[in-house]
């Protein structure tokens, strides 16, 4: 199967093409300079070169897509851009879990991966996954303390890693946690996860819309929430 893979749910657009399960094409671009994600350029140029090397759009047997949970932005740009792709080439689109594409990275050994990834807010987002792949920690958006707490109830070896893990290392590292090198290739997420995950996955029914994964609300509506309390002058 030739799946190609992208996902914007951290700062970083990474984008994959997988060819039987063989990286043929891999990127991850970065925030710019003025430290936003540069999504609406990245994206769109790394797809194109993505499904050059697979052939071209005619060769491409599914795209997949990371819905999160991440920054709403990034989140709804990948959703657009994925339905977007699939609506003008015919190509199926599947859905993927951004904490459990990062959880591949962290598996191995008797240890669980511990994905982290910063929810801003002062929270992150955490799941955990056991050696053999099954969820011990549901998605949850937590305070970096309650991620702690929640590590240390799991009761097992575990390997943590993702920008949320990264930000809050100290209070990790405080906690008898050790917190993967954001450089390693433990600690960041790649697009050939996505382009796995997504080829093993179950092909959504048509028309069925790619519904990013929030966990919680996004800044926006708290705001207008906010603003919509208050009384009128």
């Amino acid at each position: 199967m030739r799946v190609l893979g992208f996902d914007c749910s951290t700062d970083d657009t990474v984008i994959a093409a997988c060819r039987e399960g063989e990286a043929v094409f891999e990127s991850s671009t970065g925030a710019g300079p003025d430290g936003r994600p540069e999504h609406s350029r990245a994206l769109l140029e790394g797809v194109e070169a993505a499904a050059a090397e697979l052939g071209g759009w005619q060769a491409v047997d599914r795209i997949a897509v990371g819905l999160g949970p991440g920054t709403f932005t990034g989140l709804r740009i990948a959703a657009a851009t994925a339905s977007g792709l699939s609506l003008s080439t015919g190509t199926p689109a599947v859905g993927v879990s951004t904490l459990e594409a990062m959880a591949r990275a962290l598996s191995g050994g008797d240890r669980a991966a511990v994905p982290v990834l910063d929810a801003k807010r002062g929270e992150v987002f955490i799941a955990a996954y056991g050696p053999d792949g099954v969820e011990l920690l549901p998605p949850a958006a937590l305070s970096p303390a309650d991620a702690v707490e929640s590590i240390g109830s799991l009761g097992c070896p575990v390997r943590v890693g993702g920008p949320g893990a990264v930000r809050f290392r100290d209070l990790f590292t405080g906690a008898g946690i050790r917190v993967e090198d954001p450089e390693s290739e433990q600690g960041r997420l790649s697009g050939v996860a996505i382009c796995e995950i997504g080829a093993a996955a179950q092909i959504p029914v048509p028309d069925q819309p790619l519904e990013p994964f929030y966990i919680r609300e996004p800044d926006a509506k708290l705001w207008l929430d906010r603003d919509s309390s208050r009384p009128i002058p």
